[in-house]
């Protein structure tokens, strides 16, 4: 449930996509000590390795289409990235 709260997204679809992750091996289930009612989870050695791969991928996409961009507007994207995780870490209006 504290999974699906944090994603935005329904119970019923993030425990399917989470049933697939360890049926998969990329995910491990365990109960919590203190409380049944919760399961800690994490990535397994194959799980880093498929994130790992997911992270070089994205990585790449963005280095590809940057280098496609002149220096002038490589500065406009880095100036509007600023602007947006500044406002996603800020709470006054800017």
């Amino acid at each position: 449930m504290q999974l699906a709260e944090l994603l935005h997204l329904e119970k019923s679809s993030v425990s399917r996509m989470v049933r697939k992750l360890i049926e998969n091996g990329k995910l491990s289930e365990t109960p919590d000590a203190e409380d049944a009612r919760f399961k800690l989870l994490s990535l397994t050695t194959k799980g880093k390795r498929t994130l790992a791969r997911i992270n070089e991928y994205g990585q790449r996409q963005v280095a590809d289409a940057l280098s496609r961009l002149t220096e002038a507007k490589q500065r406009t994207v880095r100036d509007g990235l600023t602007i947006y995780v500044r406002a996603l870490t800020t709470t006054a209006p800017d």
